[in-house]
C-alpha cells in the first residue's frame, strides 16, 4: 500500500498543500512545495541574480527544438536584504509556468532560477520563463517532463532527475544529454525513475532512483549501482533511495524508502544500515527518509515519515526522535516530515 504521498511509486508523490507553503533547505538550493501558484520572493533568492532586459526570446543552436519563452514584468526590484514584511511575486501557469505543482526550485550559480514541474523544467531569469519539455522527435530533448530535483555540477552543467531518466543539460547549446537504463547493461543507470542526486567532495555523482543507488563519475559517463541483497546484510538496505547527502567527513548517507537510512563505507563498499526497532527507543524513529541535513556541529537531523525529527548522535551511535506531542504546545507540530 501507498501510505504516502511521498511515496516515489505514488503519482501524486507531489500533493497540492492547498494554499500553505512547505520549505526546507536541500543540499544547497531551496525546495519549496505547494499548491496553486510559487510565491518566488527574488529579494533573497535572486540576490545574484542578474535580468536581462531584452524582451527576446533566447537564442537557439539550429538544429534545435526551441524552447518556448514567456515574458513577465517584474513587480518587485532586487534588495539587499529581506525585509520584515515581505512581498511576494506570484507565478503561475497564467505567467508562463508550465505546471502549478513544482517540486523543486535551484539557484544556478549564474543567478537563474530553475522550477522542475510535473509537467516540465522552466528557467527564470527575473522577466522571462524559459520552458524546457520533453519532444518525442528530438533526442537532445528533456527526457520527460516529471522533475524530481535538480543539481549544478563544479562544470556548471545542471543535472536533471526525471521519472524518465537523468539529464545534463549544456549551458552553450541549451541541449540535453539523456542517460537511461539499459537492461542489457549493467553500467547504464539502474532505474529510469530518478529521485535524487548529489554531488560529492570528490566530484561524483550519486543518483537515487527507486531500484538502486549509482554511482556516476562523469569523466567515463559509467554508472556503478548498489542495490539491497536480501543474502548480504551489508548490502544497501532497501533499492528504493530517495535522499542522499555527504557529511563532513566524506561519509555518504543514504535515506531509502522503507529500508531506514545507511552509511556508505567508500574503503569497503559495504554499507551500514540504521533501522526503525520499536523495541529500542535509541534507534532511528522512522524507516522511510526523506531528507538529510548536517549541522554546524556536525549532527545529522532526519526528516522521517511519521517517526519526527531525528537527531543522529556520532559518539553514542544513536538517535534522538523529536515528535509530535498533543499535550505539548511546544513540541513539534506533525510527525510526517517531508
Amino acid at each position: 500500500n501507498i501510505s504516502s504521498p511521498r511515496d516515489p511509486r505514488n503519482g501524486k508523490y507531489m500533493y497540492e498543500l492547498k494554499g500553505s507553503l512547505a520549505a526546507h533547505k536541500k543540499r544547497g538550493h531551496l525546495t519549496l512545495s505547494m499548491g496553486l501558484v510559487i510565491f518566488a520572493f527574488f529579494s533573497t533568492a535572486c540576490g545574484r541574480l542578474t535580468p536581462r532586459r531584452t524582451t527576446e526570446a533566447t537564442s537557439q543552436p539550429a538544429d534545435s527544438t526551441p524552447a518556448k519563452t514567456h515574458h513577465l514584468t517584474p513587480s518587485t526590484q532586487v534588495q539587499p536584504e529581506l525585509p520584515q514584511d515581505p512581498e511576494f511575486t506570484h507565478i503561475t501557469i497564467e505567467q508562463g509556468l508550465s505546471d502549478q505543482r513544482v517540486h523543486t526550485i535551484f539557484q544556478d550559480s549564474t543567478g537563474f532560477m530553475w522550477f522542475g514541474t510535473i509537467n516540465g523544467l522552466n528557467r527564470y531569469d527575473g522577466y522571462n520563463i524559459v520552458e524546457f519539455r520533453n519532444d518525442p522527435a528530438y533526442p537532445r530533448s528533456l527526457s520527460g517532463n516529471w522533475i524530481d530535483d535538480l543539481y549544478e555540477d563544479s562544470s556548471g552543467t545542471i543535472w536533471v532527475a526525471t521519472r524518465s531518466g537523468l539529464n545534463a543539460f549544456d549551458r552553450q547549446t541549451e541541449q540535453f544529454t539523456r542517460y537511461l537504463h539499459d537492461p542489457e547493461d549493467p553500467h547504464s543507470l539502474s532505474s529510469n525513475f530518478v529521485t535524487t542526486i548529489h554531488g560529492d567532495q570528490q566530484g561524483i555523482l550519486w543518483i537515487g532512483t527507486i531500484d538502486g543507488l549509482n554511482r556516476l563519475d562523469p569523466a567515463t559517463s559509467a554508472f556503478e549501482v548498489f542495490r539491497h541483497d536480501p543474502k548480504d546484510p551489508r548490502s544497501l538496505s532497501s533499492s528504493a533511495v530517495i535522499s542522499i547527502h555527504e557529511d563532513r567527513s566524506g561519509a555518504i548517507w543514504i535515506g531509502t524508502y522503507g529500508g531506514g537510512l545507511n552509511r556508505f563505507d567508500r574503503a569497503t563498499g559495504m554499507f551500514t544500515a540504521y533501522r526503525h526497532d520499536p523495541e529500542d527507543p535509541n534507534s532511528i524513529g522512522h524507516d522511510i527518509i526523506f531528507d538529510i541535513l548536517e549541522d554546524r556541529s556536525g549532527e545529522l537531523w532526519l526528516a522521517t515519515d511519521g517517526g519526527g525529527l531525528n537527531r543522529y548522535n556520532r559518539a553514542t551511535d544513536s538517535f534522538t526522535a523529536y515528535r509530535h506531542d498533543p499535550d505539548d504546545p511546544h513540541s513539534i507540530g506533525y510527525d510526517q516530515l517531508d
